[in-house]
């Protein structure tokens, strides 16, 4: 039975996401949970590594440049282009991140917040978790047996 303090609520589209018990023994539920909701808003590349962030410019005297050896000097609709790029891709990558810090505990908050894209946040939770879900279930399911 789930209680509040086992859900997340995204409040911009009213949707209760799955919270990630610290033992890890809801994660293959979690993991389901959790990929449908990124992919319910479109945002699921980021997880899985597919897309990557835009170069950074150079500037140089008040210009930008796509290289360092500035060669290619970018317009002003260019430049603009590249900034709204840059800053969709950042708040989709932050989207992605707020979603999962706040559905699993602080003790595997600190062991994946330093990861540096959503992509490697998930592949961290994934190693962290994937097993002791399958260990949990193969318990449980030692235990049902036992009981009979």
């Amino acid at each position: 039975v789930m209680g509040a303090e086992d859900t997340y609520d995204i409040s911009t589209t009213k949707l209760t996401i799955l919270k990630l018990v610290s033992d890890g023994s809801n994660w293959t539920l979690y993991q389901e949970h959790i990929i449908n909701r990124i992919m319910s808003k479109k945002i699921c590349q980021h997880v899985m590594g597919t897309t990557h962030k835009l170069v950074a410019l150079v500037e140089c005297d008040s210009s930008f440049f796509w290289d360092d050896n500035l060669l290619f000097l970018l317009l002003d609709k260019q430049l603009e282009e590249h900034e709204d790029a840059m800053e969709d891709w950042l708040q989709k990558e932050a989207t992605v991140d707020d979603i999962i810090y706040t559905t699993v505990d602080q003790s595997t908050f600190h062991q994946i917040k330093g990861e540096t894209t959503a992509a490697t946040i998930w592949k961290k939770l994934t190693s962290i978790h994937s097993n002791r879900g399958a260990m949990f279930e193969a318990d449980l399911l030692a235990q049902l047996q036992s009981s009979r």
